[in-house]
Formats: C-alpha cells, sequence, structure tokens
C-alpha cells in the first residue's frame, strides 16, 4: 500500500538491500529516483493504492521498477 509514511519505510529497506549488495555509492541516487517513482504513485493512484517494487541486482547493474493497480496511463503535465 502506497502512503506517504510507506515511501520512508520503503527507502530504508531498500537501502539496506543496496548495502548488503556492498552498493553504498548508490545509496543516494537509487533511493532518490525510488522517492520520485513512489512519490508519483501516491500522488497519481492515490493514497492506500497498491504497487510493485522490484530491486534488481545483476552484478553489473542494479534495476528498479515501481508499477501500480491502476488502468490510467501515465502522461506528462505541464511544469509549474
Amino acid at each position: 500500500q502506497v502512503s506517504a509514511e510507506r515511501v520512508s519505510q520503503v527507502r530504508r529497506i531498500v537501502a539496506a538491500h543496496l548495502r548488503h549488495w556492498s552498493l553504498d555509492l548508490h545509496v543516494r541516487p537509487v533511493c532518490r529516483a525510488l522517492d520520485e517513482l513512489l512519490t508519483n504513485v501516491h500522488r497519481h493512484v492515490g493514497d492506500g493504492n497498491s504497487c510493485v517494487l522490484e530491486l534488481r541486482w545483476t552484478g553489473r547493474h542494479v534495476t528498479v521498477s515501481v508499477a501500480d493497480n491502476s488502468a490510467r496511463m501515465p502522461r506528462l503535465l505541464p511544469a509549474g
């Protein structure tokens, strides 16, 4: 479930996984991107809706993806 409180919990969990994989230098940029992804879900899909986060380390690349359960396609909003 996506909520403001859960975003910070998930960020700490992801940071712990990255440190476990000895990817300390990647904690800050990955968590910054994750904040943006989860905040977008929270803002555009709504409080209490679920999403799936995938964190993958191949030994060479880190991938973070977030998918929500909204049927609406994402759209670019004007700046401002």
